[in-house]
């Protein structure tokens, strides 16, 4: 009996640094090649009758144009039958710079040959990060569990990225959420589902007696292992950290960013990303990531399709409050980075969601920080306030001019004030206080990361004016969702049992850290394909289409092949390389298939015939059923909760790896997170989907199996 919250919605399938001379081994796409050009520079998309517009352009630039090869972009992967890839971040902020280095950790040297890290400091382009010191804890102060397991992560990681870089930037002075004690303990909730125990505390000003709070908003939440960050110096620690592990793979280009072009494969070629840098160079590579803060929607919009919609970018002011040198040393000792609620039942009358609320409703404060543009003197830093919006479509040019303009003199001066009147036992040097303009982009309750319908460009925007801090985090969420299940790759997996019921499941996974991700609720058909000889199945080979009716995956060709590991689990294989996408899966199959008359190319027209017509003389269907699929992720695994609609229902633990020698560690992983969430194993005679579809409709299918000593009935 398949569990109640099977197929709920009926799917069917019908079954039951720059360099001034050109880069070296990498050549320009091929000249005279009709593609379809779409350009991302605020404006949309623009369709060219084309050519070498985008090659000749590129040469123009004579011997400063950059080129790296293109390939595919359906992954990262590699064999020896494809081109290693490259990419481009533009943005070296914390997140692109921790994108870089988790990128490179993910992928290896015959998959992915370069990475190129656009940083546009050095011409000029300003972002919120430029400042000296950003907050991190532990608790997310608007109780959202995936921004604490986040900020928890990359605390944790501090360590090693300043050990292995030699850069130090982490300051462990301690925070405090102080508050209200409704709002107290809903970061305490955040921050136990992060794995992390916190001191809850009655009365702040027993412990910490310069503070001063207004009356309903004195109780606080301690954690004695968070604190702040110098974001230009983290960033130089993730960059530093990359180039002593990937030396030969990594390159930082001091250049802004003009326009993205991309050329897809449509009418032949491999297609590419033309990134046009200010300094007049061309930069050509297989996949463009954008993590350029409030400038990413002006650069990207055009090209992911209403993704970012609802996206805006906040003016935000900062207040400094000077001390004296003697009163910042002795804070120095004493004093934590806050989150101060300052007043009760604050955010009612505000609109919009959370975080909005509690913005409009709170300020946050760091310990004494010394700025050398401002005299070498010593402040306070302080922030907050309601969301002041800009317009969508608001230009780079315009908040650079905002942030050029030391943001809003109002604002400053009720900053300033709640942090005097908070601050009641600290002695400042004046009255007055210094202003800064920053941006933080807002727009949903949670930070997106969206790719163009080629997979080509990849946007991340709306981070809530939190990114800073768990900025290693999210590089690696970056790097999963870049990198993804890559064209070629090792996948470890498992079959369970699958739960009860998901809320259960649900409960099991928040109490570890981890979620459902509802982007990844998906609906879809597969359907398996061999020749008339049985040849695939015959080898363990699975080559499928998968058609995703319903979530935000794409649809695709795979092919499973094994991996020279034997490990079976009910019957099926628990480690086999995945191929993903038409050209890869075509250049496979002629290798495998050795028929003189289909090569690549060959292969290539079969596919996409049975995509139109869905009609091939050359394979044929040999199971078809449809799935809805519930994806939790849990650490570096992912949860797949599978109900099929001949009656089968399984859960699947798995894992990506790039080679053989990681895949003892990652069934390590595997087991660990199964028992962890009281997975039962499957028993020997039953088995995934395929298996037991196979087993229930397809006996020849199994007969071949069994000779081929592949199954054991």
């Amino acid at each position: 009996m398949a569990p109640p919250w099977q197929m709920q919605k009926g799917v069917s399938s019908g079954n039951a640094p720059l360099s001034d001379s050109p880069l070296p081994g990498f050549p320009l796409p091929p000249p005279r090649v009709t593609r379809r050009r779409q350009r991302l520079s605020g404006s949309g998309w623009m369709t060219a009758r084309a050519c070498p517009a985008a090659p000749s352009k590129a040469r123009a630039c004579s011997a400063r144009v950059m080129v790296a090869a293109t390939s595919p972009p359906s992954g990262l992967g590699s064999s020896s039958s494809s081109k290693s890839q490259s990419i481009a971040i533009v943005g070296a902020g914390p997140i692109g710079s921790a994108a870089a280095r988790h990128i490179l950790e993910r992928t290896s040297a015959d998959a992915l040959a370069q990475v190129y890290v656009i940083d546009g400091t050095q011409a000029g382009t300003r972002g919120s990060h430029h400042d000296l010191a950003r907050l991190i804890r532990a608790a997310d102060a608007e109780g959202d569990a995936k921004w604490s397991v986040r900020n928890a992560a990359s605390l944790a990681a501090f360590a090693e990225i300043e050990r292995e870089s030699g850069c130090n930037f982490f300051h462990k002075s301690g925070a405090l959420v102080v508050g209200p004690r409704t709002f107290v303990e809903r970061a305490a909730k955040a921050a136990q589902t992060a794995g992390c125990e916190l001191e809850l505390l009655d009365d702040v000003r027993e412990r910490f007696a310069f503070l001063t709070p207004a009356t309903g908003c004195d109780a606080a939440l301690y954690d004695d292992s968070a604190g702040w960050l110098e974001p230009n110096a983290m960033i130089e620690a993730q960059l530093e950290y990359a180039r002593r592990r990937h030396s030969d793979r990594i390159h930082v280009v001091p250049a802004a960013v003009q326009s993205i072009e991309v050329l897809d494969s449509t009418g032949g070629g491999s297609g590419g990303v033309f990134v046009e840098l200010s300094t007049g160079a061309m930069l050509v590579v297989d996949k463009c990531l954008v993590t350029a803060g409030a400038h990413t929607r002006a650069l990207a919009d055009g090209m992911v399709e209403g993704k970012l919609d609802g996206v805006s970018v906040s003016r935000r002011t900062v207040a400094l409050l000077e001390i004296s040198e003697s009163t910042a040393h002795e804070l120095e000792k004493v004093m934590p980075t806050l989150k101060y609620r300052f007043e009760e039942g604050g955010g009612a009358s505000v609109s919009g969601n959370e975080q909005s609320k509690t913005e409009a409703t709170s300020v946050y404060l760091l310990p004494p920080v010394r700025y050398d543009n401002l005299g070498g003197r010593y402040f306070i830093k302080i922030g907050g306030g309601p969301n002041d919006l800009m317009p969508e479509n608001v230009s780079s040019e315009e908040i650079a001019e905002w942030l050029a303009s030391g943001g809003d003199a109002e604002m400053a001066s009720k900053l300033a004030d709640i942090g005097r009147n908070l601050l009641g036992g600290v002695t400042f040097a004046n009255e007055g206080h210094e202003t800064m303009a920053c941006v933080t982009t807002v727009g949903s309750d949670d930070m997106r990361i969206v790719s163009s319908p080629c997979k080509r460009v990849t946007a991340v925007s709306c981070c809530l004016g939190k990114a800073a801090g768990p900025a290693d985090a999210i590089g690696a969420e970056i790097a999963k969702h870049v990198v993804g299940i890559s064209d070629r790759c090792i996948e470890v997996e498992r079959k369970f049992a699958p739960p009860s019921d998901l809320q259960t499941m649900r409960e099991s996974v928040s109490r570890l850290g981890g979620g459902l991700d509802s982007e990844k609720v998906t609906r879809f058909v597969d359907e398996y394909y061999d020749v008339p000889s049985l040849a695939l199945v015959a080898s363990d080979c699975w080559l499928r289409t998968r058609k995703v009716v319903e979530g935000a995956a794409s649809s695709s060709w795979e092919l499973k092949l094994p991996v020279d590991v034997e490990s079976r689990s009910g019957g099926e294989r628990e480690v086999f390389r995945e191929v993903v996408g038409l050209e890869h899966v075509a250049s496979e199959l002629a290798q495998i298939l050795h028929e003189p008359s289909l090569s690549a190319d060959a292969w290539k027209g079969v596919l996409e015939r049975i995509e139109s017509e869905n009609s091939s003389t050359t394979l044929a269907s040999i199971a078809k059923f449809a799935t809805e699929r519930f994806t939790f992720t849990l650490d570096d695994c992912s949860i797949d909760v599978d109900s099929a609609d001949f009656g089968h229902a399984v859960m699947e633990v798995e894992k990506l790896v790039a080679s053989p020698d990681e895949i003892p560690g990652a069934k390590d992983e595997i087991a660990r997170i199964a028992s962890s969430i009281g997975a039962t194993p499957l028993p020997p005679q039953n088995g995934g989907k395929l298996l037991v579809y196979l087993r229930k409709y397809r006996q020849d299918v199994i007969d071949v199996l069994v000779r081929s000593g592949i199954l054991k009935e």
